[in-house]
């Protein structure tokens, strides 16, 4: 209306199928900075695989800082750092049959199981950004990942459908 064109920030990030590609849709002016400004200026990909895995990790822990100055935040982007080394070094056939892209998963279902589990991966690495402390996040993954935690989430989910509500 007023003749201001913005640049879009955010293009369905949590449909992404992949760690590249969810950087690529998640604030997308930031990533570009970090990448432009900070991993470029590393070397990035030209200095062989140690430097560029050290420079993703580096920039990664980077970006958590700059969403806050706590270590739960520096976590995050540690987390996805080794998302995006992982993604970049292990064999494409194998990362393909890990989270079912490629030319060989071009259906539908495939498709929608790779953004289901890369989904489930993001989730996880919401947990320290949203943790008070490293104490709360690793007990939240204690929890989540063990009988007892998924005995407290079933109780919690019968709770709510008795009263009809939500968990706050």
């Amino acid at each position: 209306m007023l003749g201001i064109k913005l640049t879009q920030n955010f293009r369905t990030p949590y449909l992404a199928k992949n760690p590249s590609e969810f950087w690529s849709r998640w604030h997308i002016t930031l990533s570009n900075w970090f990448r432009d400004y900070m991993y470029i200026s590393l070397g990035g990909n030209r200095h062989g695989r140690v430097r560029e895995i050290s420079a993703l990790i580096l920039v990664m822990a980077v970006a958590g800082l700059w969403h806050g100055a706590g270590w739960t935040f520096v976590l995050w982007g540690l987390i996805h750092g080794v998302y995006l080394a992982a993604y970049r070094f292990i064999p494409s056939d194998r990362l393909q049959a890990l989270m079912l892209v490629g030319s060989r998963y071009k259906f539908p279902v495939y498709q929608g199981l790779g953004i289901g589990l890369f989904f489930a991966l993001t989730v996880l690495a919401w947990i320290p950004f949203r943790a008070p402390d490293l104490a709360t996040t690793l007990e939240m993954y204690r929890a989540a990942f063990s009988f007892a935690g998924v005995g407290e989430w079933v109780a919690q989910a019968k709770w709510i459908v008795v009263i009809g509500g939500s968990a706050r």
